[in-house]
């Protein structure tokens, strides 16, 4: 895929509805549950935008399960599903117990009947290295909705966006994403392994507090001037200056979306950067999302 193609469905995942955060179910004590993007290795036209978005969908099917404290995850455009040395360290600087590893494979596409989409899921255990075993869910879909209703061709060089406010989840495609989403999510407790370690943080109430949020590249020693950033699903790219976004946040869980437009040269960064946090305004500071050499990032409070 071109580059140009990648910024534009990075453009269109941005422009879409996120639903915000969930405040998840009640939980004592939890494993702290990475989520890698989903890797997409098929290579289908939809792959790019489905990808983004099943990330996503997972996140906040996990965040309504009892045992796990879902952390999304940014391992830089080097990652691929099977990297167990990468997944291993950029684990232990993430600081959780486990991760879950999706990858979107090629769709089966019989000269007859329904076409078949498949999104595979091991778990991975940080201080060991252990793999679960793969399993596999689908989802059944007509060829003619196997296709983004965006009316775009995402190898064309130019790309037009018919209706960019129609949310993905109720296209025949997101509804396919949406049910192999909750059965990922469903069957994950079962197989994790681990004890839960981490005391969940009990909620700080329901007052605001001001923040400063910004992107660093601490490996380059320099910053960013350009991006785009989605905070609870609200577009506040209106409001940065010079690299710096002032932001008046209510307490409790934080998800932030952010494409960068001026990573230094040749740094392998992912299309589009997803990362949460739990705001505790008593302690409030600056949010930072730094960027590594390798593209992967961490979002650290300071």
């Amino acid at each position: 895929m071109r580059t140009t193609s990648l910024l534009r469905v990075a453009v269109l995942i941005l422009s879409l509805p996120l639903c915000p955060p969930t405040q998840g179910v009640d939980k004592a004590s939890t494993v702290r549950l990475g989520i890698m993007p989903t890797f997409d290795e098929g290579g289908d036209p939809f792959g790019a935008v489905f990808s983004q978005h099943f990330t996503m969908m997972l996140f906040r099917d996990l965040d309504q399960r009892r045992l796990v404290t879902p952390v999304l995850l940014n391992p830089g455009a080097v990652y691929t599903p099977s990297s167990d040395e990468w997944i291993s360290d950029y684990g232990q600087q993430a600081g959780v117990d486990e991760v879950l590893v999706t990858a979107l494979e090629k769709t089966e596409m019989p000269k007859t009947g329904s076409w078949t989409i498949g999104v595979r899921s091991e778990l991975v255990e940080i201080a060991t290295g252990k793999r679960s075993a793969a399993w596999t869910e689908s989802a059944a879909i007509e060829k003619r909705n196997a296709v983004l209703d965006y009316g775009i061709d995402l190898y064309a060089h130019d790309v037009a966006f018919v209706d960019p406010s129609k949310s993905f989840e109720k296209q025949p495609l997101g509804k396919r994403a949406r049910n192999i989403a909750d059965a990922i999510a469903e069957g994950v407790p079962p197989r994790i392994t681990l004890p839960p370690t981490h005391v969940a943080e009990a909620p700080e109430g329901s007052g605001s507090c001001a923040i400063n949020f910004k992107i660093s590249y601490s490996s380059k020693h320099a910053a960013s001037h350009a991006y785009t950033a989605i905070i609870n699903g609200k577009d506040e790219s209106l409001g940065i200056r010079d690299g710096v976004l002032p932001l008046t946040v209510n307490s409790g869980p934080l998800v932030i979306q952010a494409m960068v437009q001026d990573a230094p040269y040749k740094l392998p960064k992912q299309p589009v950067y997803q990362a949460n946090t739990n705001v505790r305004c008593s302690a409030a500071h600056d949010l930072i999302l730094d960027i590594g050499a390798a593209g992967e990032a961490l979002l650290k409070w300071q």
